[in-house]
């Protein structure tokens, strides 16, 4: 996770890819991937999500999405106490 998480390097840009990862899984539920400059998430079934890494960093593992979900809302909350 927090290979994937290296790729957004501010609270804006956590808040733009939580966005889009809940605009995705509600127009496709699963079957749909978004990136970062360093990992990529996979939505591979509604409960599950795939990540995958982009330059041997680690193994492709699979996470909850619910997991998944709340780390990202954690990661923007840090972001954006940490700005202010």
């Amino acid at each position: 996770m927090e290979t994937l998480l290296l790729g957004i390097a501010s609270a804006k840009a956590a808040e733009t890819y939580l966005a889009a990862w809940h605009a995705d899984s509600q127009q496709w539920g699963s079957g749909f991937s978004l990136a970062t400059s360093s990992a990529t998430a996979e939505r591979v079934s509604t409960k599950t999500v795939r990540l995958i890494d982009l330059y041997g960093q680690f193994q492709d593992c699979d996470i909850a999405a619910d997991e998944f979900g709340a780390m990202l809302q954690g990661y923007v909350a840090a972001g954006r106490a940490a700005e202010n």
